[in-house]
């Protein structure tokens, strides 16, 4: 087991469940003149970080470590903040943006470790996370003008 390589996935999977809880509240809060089309992209957002947590957590297992699945260890290991308010629509975006870029670089840290010591198998498992929270991130940004 490398003890770097888990780290980082349990960061990574902190920062995405941290992640996921933020677009989940901002989804179920939001108030705005395009309240479906913004409520539906967000359930979107949080239900793919939502998929995200349980493929990251997969993967610690397959390193034989055990994933923190606790508020006390994510609110220890997570990179961004919770959320306990309920800001305005241009608020909530443009803090999921700094987030999803927050949530990046934790994926390609682990990445990083992963392609260092060749477990090619959780790089491409974590490609696939990447390119998907990459494609988020352009359309968070798209509802900013």
């Amino acid at each position: 087991m490398n003890e770097d390589l888990v780290y980082f996935l349990k960061v990574a999977l902190a920062t995405d469940f941290t992640f996921y809880m933020k677009a989940h509240n901002y989804h179920v809060n939001v108030r705005c003149a395009s309240f479906a089309e913004i409520h539906q992209f967000l359930g979107s957002v949080y239900q793919e970080a939502w998929e995200a947590a349980d493929v990251i957590a997969e993967q610690i297992r397959t390193l034989d470590s055990f994933s923190p699945f606790s508020y006390a260890r994510f609110a220890e290991l997570s990179k961004i903040e919770d959320e306990i308010t309920v800001p305005a629509v241009d608020e909530m975006f443009a803090r999921l943006i700094a987030d999803n870029e927050t949530l990046l670089s934790c994926l390609y840290e682990a990445r990083r470790e992963a392609d260092a010591i060749g477990n090619f198998g959780v790089t491409n498992v974590l490609e696939d996370i990447i390119s998907a929270v990459q494609k988020r991130h352009w359309m968070l940004k798209s509802f900013m003008f």
